[in-house]
């Protein structure tokens, strides 16, 4: 049996890699580096570009060494992108691009290995709709973090569910090292940490397996993710004399998550929104001096009293809005010849309401074949999430491995909440490991209806 694994995923490696090199190498050919970026992904090669010309030029500071030069970034997406910068000079985002072809193909395989915990029949079509699965393919194909961040949290949830099987060091590793490697890619991870340590001592307790190996198994799995933290967390104690992992938060409560609570409860669009925080914090402290970690508590004092004065029904609001259209929005906006297509943004887009925004972006568009991609897309994405919806019902209800389907939907939730009102197909990413194993789940129970009416 651990031969035929071996074999499927070998071949899923080889599938995936193959549609993700052939999508990267049309694009690049196509349209060169252009193909390969989206707006963020400018800004992010600059910044490592400079980096790679400071360590060149010996300028740069010790911290930026072990933690990398951009506050609002975990390192380990810069030292991959430098490191490509380094070998590959102006062919770095190609190769960068190429790398990430492998590293999602190890998703794909952690993806297929998860669908065999809940039953082996599921293995080969979850495999299947990782391989396809446009989110994953369009993303890989741009230098962005979410790749590299989504195989950790593939690594961690492959350990998880094993673990949660039968627990062992083995598992236990997997588990450190997928939250590890996650924190450094992407600091929504840690915020993760906790919650889900007490989901697994509950898991403990309800199978009466409280031990000292399996507590022992627990602190191994919080050392691990810690040792993974610890070049940011001791930059910033030593540098900034703050304790954070970040000084992102502030700067995306205030900037981002007021002004689409604010859209949410009276349509101000979110440029608008952001300006009027720009000025409330102006208009408190002056022009604002100082580093990141300095500034941080003023921004959230002024996000705090604006979240408060905006109301519980707004923020609900915007977080049910937020999270339609991280489910609901298709991966094609971010393909470079799509996002690139002259159009009023979705945030600039007005209406009278979350209905008329979208009624207007979609139907009213001043890029008529962007919307009519856009409703193909949107189209696609409702049929496989009722097919998800029938896969979810179908393992809750086959109650044969009932905590790794808490699981899923416990990571699914929180990636909902802490993603809030700010939608996109990218922030959707790290869901799409559990969203294909429901594909799969859902595929099935269908196909065996189907075969039950043929009999």
């Amino acid at each position: 049996m651990q031969a035929d694994f071996r074999s499927l995923s070998a071949r899923v490696f080889l599938a995936a890699f193959g549609v993700r090199a052939i999508y990267a190498l049309g694009l690049y050919a196509t349209m060169g580096d252009a193909g390969l970026m989206a707006p963020d992904s400018v800004g992010f090669y600059a910044t490592t570009q400079a980096f790679v010309q400071s360590l060149a030029n010996g300028t740069a500071p010790l911290w930026q060494w072990v933690s990398g030069p951009d506050l609002q970034l975990m390192p380990l997406f810069t030292w991959l992108l430098a490191a490509n910068i380094m070998l590959f000079g102006k062919e770095a985002a190609l190769t960068f691009v190429l790398l990430q072809a492998v590293i999602d193909s190890g998703t794909c395989v952690l993806v297929c290995l998860m669908a065999a915990r809940f039953h082996e029949r599921l293995a080969v079509p979850a495999a299947i709709a990782a391989i396809l699965n446009p989110t994953q393919v369009v993303i890989a194909g741009l230098v962005f973090s979410d790749t590299l961040f989504v195989f950790f949290v593939a690594l961690f949830l492959y350990g998880s569910l094993r673990w949660l099987r039968r627990p062992d060091w083995h598992s236990a590793i997997l588990i450190g090292l997928g939250l590890g490697g996650g924190a450094l890619s992407r600091v929504v991870l840690s915020y993760w940490v906790p919650a889900f340590i007490a989901f697994l001592f509950v898991s403990l307790l309800v199978r009466r397996q409280v031990n000292r190996r399996h507590l022992a198994q627990l602190a191994v799995i919080v050392l691990i993710y810690a040792i993974g933290v610890s070049p940011v967390v001791i930059r910033n104690t030593l540098q900034f004399g703050s304790f954070s992992v970040t000084a992102q938060s502030e700067t995306h409560l205030l900037y981002w998550i007021v002004p689409l609570v604010s859209e949410a409860k009276d349509g101000t669009t979110w440029e608008v929104g952001v300006k009027k925080m720009q000025d409330r914090v102006r208009a408190r402290y002056g022009e604002l001096e100082g580093d990141a970690f300095e500034n941080a508590p003023k921004l959230r004092a002024v996000a705090t009293e604006a979240l408060r004065e905006l109301g519980p029904l707004a923020i609900a609001k915007a977080w049910l809005y937020g999270a339609a259209i991280n489910l609901g929005a298709p991966s094609i906006t971010y393909m470079p010849p799509v996002a690139q297509m002259p159009r009023t943004g979705f945030y600039a887009t007005r209406g009278d309401s979350f209905a008329g925004k979208i009624t207007n972006f979609l139907l009213y568009s001043d890029a008529a074949w962007y919307a009519r991609l856009l409703l193909i897309g949107i189209a696609g994405l409702t049929l496989i999430r009722l097919v998800q919806a029938i896969g979810l019902v179908s393992l809750a209800c086959s109650q044969v491995f009932t905590a790794g389907v808490f699981l899923l939907v416990f990571w699914g939730g929180y990636i909902l909440a802490i993603n809030g009102p700010v939608a996109s197909p990218k922030y959707r990413l790290p869901l799409e490991p559990p969203l294909n194993i429901l594909t799969a789940a859902g595929y099935c129970a269908l196909r065996a209806r189907w075969k039950r009416r043929e009999a």
